[in-house]
């Protein structure tokens, strides 16, 4: 006799175990949607897998735009006790010049570019030293790491730096040019002597010339050495080791009328440089100015970052 055959076992004798048996149509718990088996009710995976067409796209950053870089370095100056501080203390000194320039000329009539010059004076000392605080913060408040990781290309993190150096040394200047304003008007009032208000524009051009190079030159300082102690130091004394050591005989005298930075850029205030002037202010500044910030850029881009 024939043993009666079993509607769900499959034609040709093959036997499958409970867990392996084919779905069949109209079962409860199965259903074939495409030849793919669905889970039964109840189960926790997803009826459909999903991937990402390629990996990496979903991790796949924009770069850090400049005008973000722009803002960052922005804010680190202003919150930092040292810049926020030395603008402070740049703002009182330049004040306390225009103050004193007005009182010591109460019987004469006061001039707009004689308190444009005294404010000049502090801002000479401090501008270099603001922009050396912009670049070597980095390595003092031990930030350079994070901001290095997060913006691998280095210069334009120096860029930003120097841009954000221009820009305060700009409001720097502006504020001593209304402080200068203000106190002549002052002094004209209270003293009763007509002001002098003239003043040229080539000087006008000089001071803010002068003064934002001189926020350049010190971020060529910070860039090279990369130490805030150390920048400033260097910055401080070998201008005045350079101008004592060319103060010595004829010769060196000479060669300081090229390289000493006080001789070549007081023409610039003054509004009177010549072309033999403009030569020596170039050659000095390539010294001073070219040369550090090459420097810098070699020791940034070979430097090896750590945390502290």
């Amino acid at each position: 006799m024939s043993t009666p055959m079993n509607p769900n076992q499959p034609q040709g004798g093959a036997h499958y175990p409970p867990q392996q048996q084919p779905a069949m149509a109209g079962a409860p718990h199965m259903q074939a949607q495409g030849g793919q088996p669905a889970p039964q009710q109840g189960s926790a995976a997803p009826a459909h897998s999903r991937l990402p067409r390629r990996l990496g796209d979903e991790g796949r950053t924009s770069p850090v735009s400049f005008g973000r870089l722009f803002a960052v370095e922005m804010r680190k100056m202003i919150d930092t006790r040292a810049g926020k501080w030395l603008l402070i203390a740049m703002g009182v000194l330049i004040i306390i010049a225009s103050v004193a320039v007005m009182v010591n000329g109460r019987r004469t009539s006061p001039e707009f570019g004689n308190f444009v010059a005294a404010a000049g004076i502090p801002m000479g000392f401090l501008l270099p030293i603001l922009g050396i605080l912009t670049v070597t913060s980095e390595w003092s408040q031990r930030t350079a790491l994070v901001t290095f990781t997060l913006e691998p290309r280095r210069s334009r993190v120096v860029l930003a730096k120097w841009a954000v150096g221009l820009l305060f040394g700009a409001l720097s200047i502006a504020f001593a040019f209304a402080i200068g304003a203000l106190t002549t008007f002052i002094a004209q009032a209270v003293f009763g002597h007509d002001a002098n208000w003239s003043m040229s524009w080539g000087s006008v051009g000089g001071n803010v010339l002068a003064q934002l190079i001189a926020v350049s030159i010190g971020i060529a300082f910070g860039l090279a050495f990369q130490n805030t102690p150390a920048a400033i130091c260097s910055y401080l004394f070998i201008p005045i080791l350079v101008s004592i050591v060319t103060s010595f005989g004829e010769t060196m005298r000479t060669v300081g009328e090229w390289i000493d930075l006080n001789l070549t850029t007081q023409p610039l205030y003054e509004g009177t440089m010549s072309n033999e002037g403009w030569a020596k202010f170039a050659v000095a500044h390539v010294l001073w100015l070219v040369v550090p910030m090459v420097i810098g850029f070699i020791r940034l881009n070979k430097r090896e970052v750590k945390s502290s």
